[in-house]
């Protein structure tokens, strides 16, 4: 949709009263009592615009926008425990020219009575082309349920800045390299894993693998050996499928300022992979979209979800916003970020609300509190208990969702041993 048919305000542009939560890629406005903020925005040609608040509210009263000499008020809340979701505030004119648009909470209840995330203003003679895309998305989606009848998975950031339980200190290229891809393999095995997220790259752009795409972009960052297609050898001889983590707006944030040429980039690494790995790779999971929807506007997600497919329409995409709306619909299930197990939201395999309706249920959740190994002298407090997992695997599981798990792994491939040992236990309270 044109830039001028589908607008977001965001915090970062606001001038406010309230206090701003930055939270590293999804920036919010938290209101607490009679606090405002107000933007100042281009409407080209202006014209009529539907008018949502993506955020999350748990009560206050006379909540209004006001654009030039127009106001739309009301009281509704968007109550949905830990996540936000789109609250339609009614239609609003905009005229040609500049605007000035005032968010304003009169009184508050509660703690937190607002947390803003984005205005979002549709243009009305485009409602249909966006209403549209989303259909579009939802016809598109690929079946998850193989997630569902695993019941969980595991995630692991193995990166550069993976610690070794020994104290030998190796390359990123040695790592690779010597990575023992059988005693991994055989570890997520026995820990009942119905699918592995590896991470690609994280805060870094390297990749485990020889692809002439990413060297382009990142010169001397890939890897001789193919560590991916040998992980999904070992994998598969395991009935475990893998599927790959990228930092998607560290890769477009490092790949220069030119985001049409970044963009290009970033489509060419997802055609290569496609083709390399076919129906062997089993799913994307990008992180930071919550960044490049507020940085990158003009980026096309739909193009980016069907490079994605390339060499595999089944394989599975998902587009992390955190629990912040996601303010496109090319996901097919929702990445989940939410660390620990939240209270359940309504519906089946598919969400009906909160912030990725439509979307297949999904959740991630993190063991200790570092997603990454830092050292056997390092290891982080356990943020999860036993029998938290296993009600949120069952409970997910009875609803047709998933639960991710991100286990600390170190240099060497290793889990953990703790966590080892929690995975152990959690497989036999299933019953796996």
């Amino acid at each position: 949709m044109h830039a001028s048919k589908l607008i977001h305000l965001y915090p970062s542009t606001a001038r406010t009263s309230a206090s701003q939560m930055a939270h590293e890629i999804n920036s919010l406005l938290r209101f607490s009592g009679r606090e405002q903020a107000a933007w100042s925005l281009h409407a080209g040609d202006g014209g009529q615009f539907q008018l949502n608040l993506c955020g999350k509210s748990t009560g206050g009263d006379g909540l209004s926008v006001a654009v030039n000499d127009q106001e739309v008020r009301t009281s509704e809340t968007v109550d949905t425990g830990w996540f936000h979701a789109r609250l339609s505030l009614g239609q609003i004119s905009l005229k040609p020219g500049p605007n000035t648009l005032t968010l304003r909470l009169a009184t508050a209840r509660g703690r937190r009575p607002l947390d803003l995330r984005a205005l979002e203003m549709i243009a009305c003679d485009h409602l249909a082309t966006w209403q549209r895309e989303y259909r579009n998305a939802a016809a598109a989606r690929a079946d998850h349920s193989w997630m569902s009848a695993a019941g969980y998975g595991v995630m692991v950031h193995w990166v550069d800045e993976s610690a070794a339980m020994t104290p030998c200190r190796s390359s990123y290229e040695q790592a690779v390299a010597v990575f023992d891809v059988e005693r991994f393999a055989q570890q997520m095995q026995d820990i009942g894993a119905g699918w592995v997220l590896f991470t690609v790259s994280h805060t870094q752009p390297h990749c485990p693998a020889p692809l002439a795409s990413w060297e382009r972009a990142f010169p001397g960052r890939t890897t001789r050996r193919d560590l991916i297609a040998d992980l999904i050898a070992a994998l598969n001889r395991r009935g475990i499928r893998l599927m790959l983590y990228v930092s998607s707006h560290v890769f477009l944030q490092q790949t220069g300022p030119d985001h049409a040429a970044a963009e290009a980039a970033h489509l060419a690494i997802l055609e290569e992979c496609g083709r390399r790995y076919g129906t062997a790779l089993a799913g994307w999971w990008f992180d930071g979209w919550g960044w490049i929807t507020e940085n990158m506007p003009a980026i096309n997600a739909e193009c980016f979800y069907c490079a994605a497919k390339i060499g595999n329409p089944q394989r599975l995409v998902s587009c992390n916003f955190w629990t912040c709306v996601n303010l496109h619909p090319w996901s097919d299930f929702w990445a989940g970020e939410v660390v620990l197990p939240p209270p359940p939201m309504p519906g089946q395999r598919f969400y009906t609300t909160g912030p990725a309706v439509g979307q297949q249920r999904h959740l991630l959740l993190c063991l200790n509190q570092d997603w990454i190994y830092k050292g056997p002298s390092q290891v982080s407090r356990r943020l999860v208990s036993d029998e938290a997992l296993i009600a949120c695997i069952a409970q997910e599981q009875s609803l047709g969702g998933a639960v991710t798990i991100n286990l600390a792994v170190s240099r060497e491939g290793q889990i953990e041993p703790a966590s080892m040992e929690t995975m152990r236990r959690l497989r036999s309270g299933l019953c796996r």
